[in-house]
């Protein structure tokens, strides 16, 4: 049954993703007021770079962030020489929104490089009952140190591998093994630890490379409906073009991109990744820095560890700021409002899939009462056989009588032949033996079950003969047929019997 479910649920993928998907705009950033929809995160760094992530009037009155109309700028403190323990000045924002699905689009004319310097523009999930990463990270770009290709990474809980993609070509960032890191757990094996599922993208993508080419433009499209996550990118000068609130945008018209992941049953499931809040941050060396900083910066390396340089040679940090001329974010037309589940009644794509899963619990509900309902019947048919069996087994013996000339026969037809009056029995006798003897009927059951049970012969029984009855055997026949003395009879009447052919007809005498 799980089988069936998640292959009505690819199939179901499979026939949204064919149409092409239409966003509309949603919302832009950029604007005077940019900061009022980010909120400041002024915690220890969880990545345990060398820096202090301050709040928005600390960032804003040591000139680490200002914004204008048509400008976002946010860096890190390039003045001060530090010593000791301390650690520079930095700034980590996050979304006020979050969002289950979209389309995300970032004009940059600057972005963060140089040593030391680990920049990142991503997306993640969290609530104190869904620890990260439960609802998933997306790192649209990211790089560190002087690196001139930028990484889109996703970062999950277990179950979601893209080994045997079925998308673009796409190349991979190696493993421990030198091996493809496509498995996007956290701590999957032959894989750094939460190393995740990461791409590279094209030259001139990240770094020096990037801003000497004047930006450029990072487009995301989150689409749980059509099963992926992808990523385009366009140097300065191409891509969507401008003034992308007034349109509706096709993804599909824009090639491949040089990112591309998949979401769905086969390989991860669309609710890895919900509620997410958009991120831009500058950390300095820290757990990826660290490790690869003799790599991208071996002059430097030789004299002075990174924290050691990002400490103590501020004029090295001219480079690790953003600036921004554009941020929009646009959904789809046919978009649910929040990431759809296989229990949302939202979302087209969920709604096939109840629709199948709910036709497939009713095709089999519907089985089950057929079964149980023929399995009823047949048990209340071998009920009805074995209370018949019984009941001529207690009957047979309560016919005997000791007295050598009680009757030993069980009536056929009994007639009332006083005056003009008569009762016939013949049908609710047979009736009766037939319900004890479904198979064999009524001759039947009287040449077996209601065969003679005195001590007599049944060479002698089968002789054509006449006797009488007395008052007993009478009373036994009335008992079985429900009657009481009729016509006013005594209960001293008698009976004649005679045997035809096995059968007997008895007459009111």
């Amino acid at each position: 049954m799980e089988v069936l479910q998640r292959g009505l649920l690819l199939c179901a993928t499979w026939l949204l993703a064919a149409e092409a998907a239409k966003y509309v705009h949603l919302q832009s950033f950029v604007e005077a007021d940019f900061f009022s929809r980010w909120t400041f995160w002024s915690a220890p760094d969880p990545t345990h770079g060398a820096v202090q992530y301050v709040d928005e009037a600390m960032a804003k009155a040591s000139g680490l962030t200002h914004a204008t109309a048509d400008r976002v700028y946010m860096g890190v403190d390039m003045n001060s020489v530090l010593h000791g323990n301390n650690v520079r000045r930095s700034v980590r924002i996050q979304s006020r929104s979050t969002y289950s699905h979209g389309l995300f689009i970032l004009n940059l004319d600057h972005m963060p490089t140089g040593c030391g310097a680990w920049p990142s523009f991503w997306m993640y999930g969290e609530d104190e009952k869904h620890p990260w990463p439960a609802w998933g990270e997306f790192d649209i770009i990211e790089g560190v140190h002087t690196s001139k290709r930028v990484f889109t990474t996703l970062h999950t809980s277990d179950h979601c591998n893209q080994s045997g993609g079925r998308g673009p070509s796409v190349e991979w960032v190696r493993g421990l093994q030198g091996n493809s890191a496509d498995n996007c757990y956290i701590h999957a094996p032959n894989q750094w630890e939460n190393q995740g599922c990461s791409q590279r993208g094209p030259n001139a993508s990240f770094g020096s490379a990037f801003n000497d080419a004047g930006g450029g433009t990072f487009a995301a499209e989150w689409d749980p409906m059509a099963g992926h996550i992808r990523t385009w990118f366009w140097q300065h000068g191409s891509g969507p073009g401008k003034h992308l609130s007034d349109h509706r945008l096709d993804p599909d018209s824009w090639g491949s991109p040089y990112s591309y992941f998949e979401l769905g049953p086969r390989n991860c499931d669309p609710r890895h990744f919900a509620n997410m809040r958009l991120v831009f941050d500058i950390t300095l060396c820290g757990d990826l820095g660290n490790p690869t900083f003799s790599q991208f910066c071996p002059e430097a390396a030789a004299h002075l560890s990174c924290q050691e340089l990002v400490a103590q040679h501020p004029e090295l940090l001219r480079e690790v700021y953003w600036s921004i001329r554009s941020l929009d974010i646009f959904q789809r037309e046919d978009a649910p409002s929040r990431t759809p589940s296989p229990f949302d009644s939202n979302g087209q794509r969920w709604k096939i899939f109840m629709f199948a899963t709910l036709l497939l619990i009713a095709t089999i509900t519907l089985y089950v009462v057929v079964w149980c309902k023929v399995k009823r019947e047949n048990a209340y048919n071998n009920n009805i056989m074995a209370l018949g069996h019984s009941w001529t087994d207690w009957l047979m013996p309560w016919m005997q009588s000791d007295s050598p000339s009680s009757c030993c026969w069980m009536p056929v037809a009994v007639e009332e032949t006083t005056g003009t009056r008569g009762w016939q029995v013949d049908e609710l006798s047979e009736q009766r033996f037939s319900r004890r003897s479904p198979v064999k009927g009524v001759e039947g059951h009287m040449q077996s079950s209601a065969s003679p049970v005195s001590k007599k012969s049944q060479t002698e029984s089968s002789m054509s003969q006449s006797m009488y009855c007395g008052k007993s055997s009478f009373d036994k026949v009335q008992a079985l047929f429900g009657g009481g003395p009729r016509d006013g009879r005594q209960d001293n009447s008698s009976f004649a019997m005679r045997e035809t052919n096995g059968s007997g007809n008895i007459h009111w005498t």
